[in-house]
C-alpha cells in the first residue's frame, strides 16, 4: 500500500521532470545560433560557401588598415602579372560578374586565382591569407556586433 511519503517522493519527481522540460523547451526556442566564426566560414564547403566567403572577403576589405588594403591589391596584382595575358583578360572579364557571377565563373575564378598564387613566393602567400583571414573575420564581428545591436534586450 502507498504512504503519504512514496506520493511527496512521486510527485517531486514529476514536479522536477516538468520543469527540466519546460527549461529545455523553453531554451531550445529562445536561443540564438551559435555566432559564426572564421574558422566555420573557411572550412564551409560549396558553391554557396565559396560566394559568401567572397562577400566577405570583399566588405571586410573596406574595414582594413589603408596600407593592409594596398598591400593587398599590391599582392593579388603580383600575382595575376604572373598569368599569361589570355587568361589574365578572361580573369578580368569573370570578375565583371561580381556577385552576380554563376557556379561556373566563380569555380573558372577560383582556378586562376589559384594558378596565379602559385607563382608567388610562400611568404607572399602567407601574407595574402592573412590579410583575407583578418578582413572576413572584421566584417563578421561587424555583422555580429550590428545582430546583437539589433536584437531586443
Amino acid at each position: 500500500m502507498a504512504t503519504a511519503r512514496s506520493y511527496k517522493g512521486v510527485f517531486l519527481v514529476l514536479g522536477l521532470l516538468t520543469i527540466g522540460v519546460v527549461a529545455v523547451t523553453i531554451t531550445y526556442r529562445h536561443r540564438t545560433p551559435p555566432p559564426e566564426t572564421l574558422q566555420s566560414v573557411l572550412q564551409a564547403r560549396g558553391m554557396p560557401a565559396a560566394k559568401r566567403g567572397m562577400r566577405l572577403s570583399q566588405a571586410g576589405r573596406q574595414l582594413l588598415a589603408p596600407a593592409e588594403r594596398a598591400e593587398m591589391d599590391a599582392i593579388y596584382a603580383e600575382a595575376l602579372r604572373s598569368l599569361p595575358e589570355r587568361e589574365r583578360l578572361k580573369f578580368e572579364e569573370l570578375l565583371k560578374h561580381g556577385a552576380e557571377a554563376g557556379e561556373q565563373e566563380v569555380t573558372e575564378m577560383g582556378q586562376l586565382v589559384q594558378k596565379a598564387l602559385q607563382a608567388l613566393p610562400p611568404e607572399k602567400n602567407q601574407r595574402l591569407f592573412a590579410l583575407v583571414e583578418k578582413a572576413v573575420d572584421l566584417q563578421l564581428a561587424k555583422q555580429q556586433a550590428a545582430t546583437q545591436s539589433a536584437q531586443p534586450k
